[in-house]
C-alpha cells in the first residue's frame, strides 16, 4: 500500500485484498469501520479480529469495499483489555498520485455533521452587541470534534502527519506572515508571532478548544463607555465582520467538499481544498509578495467588509484589498497590542453623532445632568487620556479571547491548508 503518513494508506492498482495485522503475539487486534453521519455521529461497523497466533497471516479486507476514503478504528487488546485505540484511513487507489490532498482529507472530513463550529463567531458576535448571551457549551461541537476525529495525534501518534502540519504552520507565521503584515501595515508583528502559533498549536490539544470560550471575562453592565465600545465593535469593526463572513463561506467549501469525498470525487475535492486554502491563508502563503495574498472576495461569493484607513479606525488597508482570514485575524491582534498601548479611536468621538436622547441617556447612566449639549459635555465629562487607556484595556480583555478563539476556531483550516508534501 501507498503511503500517506504513519496511518494514512492508499491502495495500490489492481490489489484485491488488504490485511489488519498485529505482530506482538501478546496483542490481538479488534477492527471497526467507521461510518459519519449527517448528525455528527460516527457509527461503528464491525469487522472483525485477529491475533498472531491464530491468523498469523492477518484480518483480511477487500478493497472492493473501498469505494471511497474510509476510516477504521483499531482496538490494540491484551486479552480483554484495550491497551491503545488508532485510527487507519484507506483511500480509493485513484489517489496514488494525491498523497497530500488525501492526508488534507482525514483532517477536514471528520467534521461532517459538525461544520457549525465555523459559524460560532456569530454568537460571539452577539455576545459582545448583547453582553447576556449564554456562552455556555457553545463550542461544544469543537470539543466533540477533537475527541472523536483527533486521535491520530493521540497515544499511538502519527508522527509523520504531526511533521507535514506543524513545521510549515510555524514556518508560515514566523517567516511569510510576519513579513507580509509589515507591508501591508509599515508595522511590526515580532510580539504575535509566538502567540498566534501557540493558538494553532490547540489542534494538537482539541481538548482546550471548548474550554478556552467560558474564559471570556464577564461584564459590568453599568461601565456605560466599556459597554458601548464593545458594542461598537460587534457591529462595527471590519476585521472582526471579515472573519466571520469569511468563516461563513469556508463552512460552505467545507460542507461541498465531505459531499464530494463520499462520492470519491478526486476532482472536486481538488477544487474546494484549494477554495478553503484560498481564502483561510490565499493562493500563495510561501511567498513573500504582498500581491500575492490578495484574493478576489467577488469569485467566492464573500461579502467585504473591509474599508480604507480613512474609513475606518480599525482596519489597515489605505486602499481597500481582499486579504484571507488568517492575515486578517493576525492584523486584528496587533490591532489589539496597539489600542493596549494608547487607546480605542472611537473613545475620541463617543458622543459625536448622538441624539439629545440619547446624551440624556448616556448621562443618567453615569450619574451626570441631562441638561448639557454635546459641546459641553465633551468639554467637560470626556475621558481623559488615561481614562480612554483603562477604558480601552477593560474592552480588550473581553475582546481578546474573542479574538483569539476565533483564530482558534480556524487552526484546523489554517493547519490543513498549509499541509505540504
Amino acid at each position: 500500500m501507498i503511503e500517506a503518513s504513519d496511518h494514512i494508506f492508499i491502495l495500490p492498482e489492481n490489489a484485491e485484498t488488504f490485511y489488519f495485522q498485529v505482530l506482538d503475539y501478546k496483542f490481538n487486534l479488534e477492527v471497526y469501520r467507521q461510518e459519519f453521519l449527517d448528525n455528527g455521529t460516527i457509527n461503528q461497523i464491525f469487522v472483525g479480529n485477529q491475533s498472531s497466533t491464530e491468523n498469523p497471516q492477518g484480518l483480511a479486507y477487500s478493497t472492493e469495499n473501498i469505494t471511497k476514503p474510509t476510516r477504521f478504528l483499531i482496538k490494540i487488546k491484551e486479552g480483554d483489555t484495550v491497551k491503545e485505540e488508532l485510527y487507519n484511513w484507506v483511500f480509493p487507489d485513484n489517489w496514488k498520485d494525491h498523497k497530500n490532498k488525501a492526508r488534507k482529507i482525514t483532517l477536514l472530513y471528520p467534521l461532517k455533521g459538525s461544520t457549525e463550529i465555523f459559524l460560532r463567531g456569530e454568537v460571539l458576535k452577539n455576545f459582545l452587541i448583547n453582553l447576556r448571551v449564554d456562552i455556555t457549551n457553545e463550542s461544544m461541537p469543537i470539543l466533540k470534534y477533537g475527541a472523536d476525529s483527533l486521535k491520530i495525534f493521540g497515544s499511538v501518534p502519527d508522527e509523520e502527519l504531526d511533521w507535514y502540519i506543524k513545521t510549515p504552520v510555524e514556518k508560515y507565521v514566523k517567516d511569510k506572515m510576519v513579513k507580509i503584515l509589515a507591508t501591508i501595515t509599515g508595522k511590526t508583528f515580532a510580539t504575535i508571532t509566538n502567540e498566534i502559533v501557540e493558538v494553532l498549536d490547540t489542534l494538537y490539544k482539541a481538548a482546550e478548544w471548548a474550554s478556552k470560550l467560558d474564559e471570556v471575562i464577564q461584564i459590568s453592565t453599568g461601565e456605560v463607555y466599556k459597554i458601548d465600545l464593545l458594542k461598537n465593535i460587534g457591529n462595527n469593526n471590519v476585521n472582526f465582520l471579515q472573519s466571520l463572513e469569511l468563516l461563513k463561506k469556508i463552512k460552505e467549501k467545507v460542507d461541498l467538499l465531505i459531499s464530494s469525498v463520499e462520492n470519491n470525487d478526486l476532482w472536486s475535492c481538488t477544487n474546494y481544498l484549494n477554495n478553503i486554502q484560498t481564502l483561510t491563508v490565499g493562493n500563495y502563503p510561501d511567498s513573500e509578495n504582498k500581491n500575492d495574498h490578495i484574493i478576489d472576495y467577488v469569485d467566492y461569493g464573500v461579502t467585504p467588509f473591509l474599508k480604507t484607513s480613512a474609513q475606518s479606525c480599525h482596519s489597515f488597508y489605505s486602499v481597500v484589498e481582499d486579504y484571507p482570514l488568517a492575515i486578517i485575524l493576525a492584523d486584528e491582534l496587533s490591532n489589539i497590542k496597539s489600542w493596549r498601548n494608547s487607546h480605542h479611536s472611537y473613545l475620541d468621538t463617543y458622543f459625536a453623532g448622538m441624539s439629545q436622547e440619547e446624551i440624556n441617556a448616556a448621562l443618567a447612566e453615569i450619574g451626570a445632568s441631562p441638561l448639557l449639549d454635546i459641546d459641553t459635555l465633551q468639554s467637560n465629562i470626556g475621558l481623559s487620556d488615561e481614562d480612554k487607556n483603562l477604558v480601552t484595556n477593560a474592552v480588550m480583555d473581553v475582546y481578546e479571547p474573542v479574538i483569539k478563539k476565533i483564530l482558534n476556531i480556524s487552526s484546523l483550516l489554517i493547519n490543513a491548508s498549509l499541509l505540504t508534501n
